[in-house]
């Protein structure tokens, strides 16, 4: 990673010397020398925040931590949790206490449950219920889907992995470092939602 920076710095300043009309020529001694881990970490607000834990926990060998500013959970938004009920697929409302509010065209296209049991025919979560409904979020029933989640063997390219597969979470992700951060006054995500 510290090698692509460098390159990419040399590369940046030799582009802007060339535009500029001064000399290309880049002393490398000069570039300080940092002490940086050989990892990656990720952050994101709230759609970006839900994609920083999702790719933090699916890629933890290689992210070293992860920032998820109203990001929530990984696969909450998908996992049907045992005190839930669900609602019709087809179903629209002006609230977000449907699967598809405002627009019919947003519904929870994927729903199952911490076993990886898809949910019945026609019938899918609340929109965003992990945000707007955190009282169904069971801790426990998402540990039980990233356990359940087949693992990516090491020594393999990624055409050669199983579908779906992530990083060992057990051993990856006790040392990682991970922030959640949810605004006292927002109101698109409920507090305890993220």
């Amino acid at each position: 990673v510290l090698f692509y920076w460098l390159l990419a710095s040399v590369v940046w300043y030799s582009v802007v010397a060339l535009l500029e009309g001064r000399s290309c020529v880049v002393n490398l001694d000069t570039i300080p020398h940092l002490d940086l881990e050989p990892t990656l970490t990720i952050s994101g607000s709230s759609a970006g925040g839900d994609m920083a834990v999702q790719f933090h926990v699916a890629y933890s060998r290689i992210v070293s931590g992860s920032c998820g500013f109203t990001g929530q959970p990984y696969r909450c938004a998908i996992t049907h949790f045992s005190n839930e009920t669900l609602v019709r697929r087809n179903e629209s409302c002006e609230a977000y206490d449907c699967a598809a509010p405002y627009d019919v065209g947003m519904a929870v296209p994927h729903c199952v449950d911490a076993s990886g049991a898809v949910c019945g025919a026609n019938l899918t979560l609340r929109y965003d219920h992990c945000k707007f409904f955190p009282s169904v979020v069971k801790v426990g029933e998402l540990e039980q889907v990233v356990r359940a989640t087949p693992v990516c063997a090491q020594n393999r390219s990624w055409h050669d992995q199983i579908p779906g597969c992530i990083d060992d979470a057990d051993q990856n992700l006790p040392g990682a470092r991970a922030y959640g951060f949810r605004g006292q006054y927002d109101s698109s995500h409920r507090k305890g939602g993220c």
